[in-house]
């Protein structure tokens, strides 16, 4: 039988860089280790459970679902852009919903300050985008 056990975790730029150790990977019983990568976000202030949960999460994220066997032609620019001011937004909108959320909650103001500044570098983000998208071809 395969199990898969973590065994380390390397912090990376964007979050950390976890081992795990896939056992009897190979027909004559040796093990593989792979590496998958977890954003900060992803295990910040979880429980073990969740960050294990995240893990796993990560190592079935299957790349190519949903697009595999399809032509590579790229998107038009205009396309791309749109679909990155999309995700933009919605992230922008996440933090402004999170910071209005611990306001209404009364949490401390350092909790409030952090979560202002994460909504503002995300609002920036979008305004780069909308820019891009204004002078895209």
């Amino acid at each position: 039988m395969t199990d898969r056990i973590i065994r380390k975790a390397e912090p990376t730029p964007n979050g950390w860089a976890i081992a795990v150790e896939v056992t009897n990977a190979y027909t004559d019983g040796s093990s593989r280790f792979d590496t998958v990568y977890v954003s900060r976000d992803d295990l910040r202030g979880r429980t073990p459970e969740e960050r294990r949960q995240a893990i796993i999460d990560a190592l079935d994220d299957d790349p190519l679902t949903g697009i595999a066997d399809q032509p590579a032609t790229a998107p038009t620019v205009t396309k791309a852009i749109e679909t990155r001011m999309v995700a933009v937004y919605e992230d922008w909108q996440r933090w402004k919903n999170t910071r209005q959320e611990a306001q209404s909650r009364a949490l401390p103001a350092a909790a409030v300050n952090a979560l202002t500044n994460r909504e503002d570098a995300a609002w920036g983000r979008y305004v780069t985008a909308i820019q891009a998208w204004r002078t895209a071809p």
